[in-house]
């Protein structure tokens, strides 16, 4: 019955951790992508973003001032 309960409370850590590895790891890199988009429009005139993208960014706090195609 210990092994039992000890095998639930590992197998609930993993799971915790994993989940938030993943998170942590998805929030990190729509950063970068969307710090990508925003050094590309400032380096290439008539740049745009997809609607998709630029609702990642304005997630993650960051605005990039081009046009949106929806």
């Amino acid at each position: 019955m210990k092994e039992i309960a000890i095998a639930i409370l590992v197998a609930v850590i993993f799971s915790t951790v994993l989940v938030t590895a993943i998170v942590v790891g998805t929030g990190k890199s729509e950063i970068a992508e969307c710090t990508k988009w925003s050094q590309e429009a400032d380096a290439y005139p008539g740049y745009f973003l997809a609607s998709w993208q630029d609702q990642q960014c304005r997630a993650n706090g960051i605005i990039i001032n081009v046009p949106v195609v929806k």
